[in-house]
């Protein structure tokens, strides 16, 4: 991961010396949630995003965006018809898509965009939280022995209107790796990934 933050850091503080780089500030609110594998019975929960990249262009309309991002994901899990027990999972990010991104025109002053590409996330914070009528514990995502992976990778997609230095859109992540490693003790059973959308608002600097 500190290989990974380097490189964009080189790129960053490179290509920001380049007239036509813009760098971004970026913040956003929407929901988490679980998707492929064992996702059924869980539902969405509330998440935000916070960061900062720089969209980078190449040829004629397109362009490389690196960013790195504090991302909110997770799901909660409400007691079902087999047992009273409900479960809260919040797990908190640093994350950086590396997106290409395609401009349009649409009058003087504005303009929308496409960007997507892959991600890259590392598990930072977050809690989980049990309960049901004997059981009442909170403990860290990712602290001590949690089973809880730290790295996850998929795929990330917006879309965007940009007003001269102000842009709004849609944000979506949806990831590939497993939240949680098999466990002989949960027969090892193949756990679901996450799946965010946000609505965000930035700021070109």
């Amino acid at each position: 991961m500190k290989r990974i933050l380097f490189i964009f850091v080189a790129i960053a503080v490179t290509m920001t010396a380049t007239a036509q780089v813009r760098p971004f500030i970026q913040a956003g609110i929407g929901g988490s949630e679980f998707w492929l594998q064992n996702a059924e019975g869980t539902e969405a929960r509330f998440s935000y995003l916070v960061g900062a990249g720089v969209e980078i262009p190449v040829k004629n309309q397109f362009g490389i965006q690196p960013a790195l991002m504090l991302v909110s994901k997770g799901a909660d899990a409400p007691p079902s018809k087999n047992d009273n027990i409900e479960t809260n999972i919040h797990l908190v990010y640093l994350e950086m898509p590396l997106d290409v991104t395609y401009r349009a025109t649409i009058s003087d002053n504005w303009q929308a965009k496409l960007a997507a590409g892959p991600y890259f996330a590392y598990g930072i914070g977050g809690d989980t939280e049990v309960k049901s009528s004997r059981l009442h514990t909170t403990n860290g995502s990712f602290s001590g022995k949690s089973p809880m992976r730290r790295f996850d990778a998929g795929l990330n997609a917006q879309v965007l209107f940009e007003y001269k230095r102000v842009f709004m859109g849609m944000n979506w992540d949806m990831g590939f790796i497993p939240i949680h490693k098999k466990e002989p003790a949960l027969d090892n059973k193949t756990f679901p990934c996450n799946s965010t959308g946000a609505f965000t608002i930035g700021l070109i600097m």
